[in-house]
């Protein structure tokens, strides 16, 4: 960045407030005030109050159209997220895959990794249960193999040092 020039701010952190800017245009100011509004994560927010013929007319339907369709879709994540934020962490339902139709680009990419999130625990979840119901029928047979780190990893040690133990007194 040369010398003297302002730093973007962080993400998250305060940008100037959307009112008057010398320099922009009606149009401009509207727009830059309906992208604060997104950034907030108010979506109800249209472009109005302007002349809609012309050019201008084009771009202010052309831009609201957009921030619905983006609205939709952030909806649609955000509900998707929820839901199987609530299933794996409190109501202990395993296997939920989130559905975002349309997602894109960086969208997908979360959407996608939620979903390997919780494909990664329910396979970790599951195998344990497998070999605990197997242990509790006096089957000390089975391992956990599921791949796992961390505290799942930790879990996972703990239920094979007891099939082993287990199955050194049989």
């Amino acid at each position: 960045m040369p010398s003297g020039a302002a730093e973007p701010p962080a993400v998250g952190a305060p940008a100037d407030p959307p009112g008057e800017r010398s320099g922009l245009t009606p149009l401009q100011q509207e727009f830059v005030s309906l992208l604060a509004s997104i950034t907030e994560g108010d979506f109800s927010r249209k472009i109005l109050n302007l002349d809609e013929s012309g050019a201008d007319g084009e771009a202010i339907r052309a831009i609201n159209a957009e921030k619905r369709r983006l609205g939709a879709l952030l909806t649609t994540l955000i509900t998707e997220i929820t839901l199987i934020a609530r299933e794996l962490g409190t109501d202990g339902t395993f296997g939920g895959q989130a559905q975002v139709p349309g997602a894109s680009g960086v969208w997908k990419h979360l959407v996608d990794s939620v979903n390997a999130m919780s494909y990664g625990l329910t396979h970790q979840v599951r195998d344990c249960a497998h070999v605990v119901e197997a242990l509790s029928r006096g089957d000390a047979t089975k391992r956990v193999t599921a791949e796992a780190r961390g505290e799942t990893l930790r879990l996972e040690q703990a239920i094979n040092a007891t099939v082993d133990r287990l199955r050194a007194v049989q």
